[in-house]
């Protein structure tokens, strides 16, 4: 990520296929809002939706400010 905002970008993009468990959306969002205001620019995140065999993705996708909210 530090390369990324180094090299000029101006947004963080994650694409991810994270399975659901329980509290883990509350994890995400303060992962990624750490990681917001750390290197001062937005984060999206867009996750997978749906079930494959025993695994469901909840989605929760989301998109963080720089200040982290």
């Amino acid at each position: 990520m530090e390369d990324l905002v180094r090299a000029g970008g101006k947004i963080l993009l994650n694409i991810s296929a994270s399975p659901f468990y329980l509290r883990k959306r509350e994890l995400r969002r303060d992962m990624l809002a750490a990681i917001a205001k750390n290197y001062r620019v937005p984060v999206a995140m867009v996750n997978q939706i749906g079930g494959n065999d025993s695994l469901v993705f909840d989605g929760s996708s989301l998109v963080i400010g720089l200040t982290g909210k």
